[in-house]
């Protein structure tokens, strides 16, 4: 018993370890924590209608966000709401009057239908606060499934 708690407890270190490496290995990371080397944001889009998408089909949409600040601007993560949206931001540092891109792929299943609105949680190294949502909206086609509200209009 005493092996098996030494073994659990050894893991446990090395993966504390493995997980501090990582943090100090992000740059990003150390300036979100530092509140000297926070700036500010406008986000140019931070709302997208993305307007009608097929089913089976896949969206792409793009946010611009501008650093207002006098500090270089850290996209530390992007983390979509769900698993059908996948999110790539800029890794480098935004300068002062900068603007910056944060892409998202949208994957619409192939029997999905209807109105749809996604998020995406965005964390930077602003002043107040960090972590910002960002949204995109829409409807989905699927001519392979009857929509409910065509065959109410049809009577």
């Amino acid at each position: 018993m005493k092996r098996f708690a030494l073994i659990i407890s050894v893991i446990a270190i090395l993966a504390a370890c493995e997980s501090a490496d990582k943090k100090a290995g992000n740059p990003a990371l150390k300036k979100q924590a530092d509140t000297a080397n926070f700036t500010t944001i406008k986000w140019i889009d931070s709302l997208k209608d993305i307007g009608i998408v097929e089913a089976g089909k896949k969206a792409e949409i793009q946010f611009r966000f501008l650093n207002t600040g006098n500090k270089p601007l850290y996209v530390v993560q992007v983390q979509p709401g769900c698993g059908c949206t996948v999110a790539d931001y800029p890794k480098q540092p935004i300068m002062p009057g900068k603007e910056g891109i944060i892409s998202a792929n949208y994957n619409v299943s192939s029997d999905a239908q209807g109105e749809f609105k996604k998020n995406m949680r965005v964390t930077t190294n602003t002043k107040g606060e960090t972590d910002t949502y960002i949204f995109f909206y829409g409807k989905i086609k699927n001519d392979k499934v009857a929509d409910p509200q065509e065959k109410n209009s049809e009577h």
